[in-house]
């Protein structure tokens, strides 16, 4: 009895996956029939070959920005094992220093990715659209970085991002699929990374310091002022 519901449940998924796959093969077969009948098979032809140009210079951009995102997640990475050198400086609450994390991109990576994904099913529409989110999600996350990451970085790296064309579409624009770019498993790579900072070690008190550390704070303080 056990196998058997298994196998209806099986046929029954199957089915639903081969559903959903119909149906939106009847809407994209809907979609090229309206083209094709407003601009004829000429301009259906330009129009597709116009879509699929966009598709590959969108794609190529996507891979441009999870390798810009992955190297300042290595630097992040990086200055985590570098708490000696910031960890008072967040103590103190100075202006522009937080603790770093390097997880802080696995949204924006998961967007990027799906904005991929979708190109290269040939949906260059929700491509668009996903793209365009994806850029308000980074700009937000490169405001949120740490003084202590951003001042290792070029400016390029930390310049407003744009897509090089335009993320605006009127829901129709579709082209033929193609196979996955190798730079969307980037994407993963980031996504994988769990490494935080769960707290800054408190800044000791004055009276708590030896004369020594004392004296060597006065410096520290003298060197700043000067």
């Amino acid at each position: 009895m056990r196998s058997q519901k298994n196998k209806v449940k099986n046929s029954a998924g199957a089915s639903s996956s081969r559903t959903q796959s119909t149906k939106k093969s009847d809407v994209d077969s809907r979609l090229l029939q309206q083209l094709s009948s407003k601009m004829g098979n000429s301009g259906l032809s330009s129009t597709l070959q116009k879509a699929a140009q966009d598709r590959d210079t969108l794609l190529q951009y996507i891979g441009s920005r999870l390798r810009n995102i992955q190297h300042i997640q290595h630097i992040e990475l990086d200055e985590v094992d570098l708490r000696p050198e910031w960890f008072r400086n967040v103590a103190k609450g100075e202006h522009g220093y937080f603790l770093p994390d390097p997880t802080r991109w696995k949204e924006v990576a998961q967007t990027y990715k799906q904005a991929g994904q979708a190109l290269c099913r040939g949906d260059v529409s929700r491509g668009k659209q996903l793209l365009e989110r994806a850029l308000e999600q980074e700009q937000a996350v490169q405001e949120s970085l740490p003084i202590q990451i951003t001042e290792r970085l070029d400016n390029n790296e930390t310049s407003e991002p744009f897509s090089p064309i335009s993320t605006a579409s009127e829901g129709n624009e579709v082209c033929a699929a193609r196979n996955p770019t190798s730079e969307l498993a980037i994407a993963d790579q980031i996504i994988s990374v769990r490494s935080t900072v769960k707290n800054a070690q408190p800044v000791r008190r004055p009276g708590s310091l030896q004369w020594w550390e004392q004296q060597e704070e006065s410096e520290e303080e003298e060197s700043k002022d000067n």
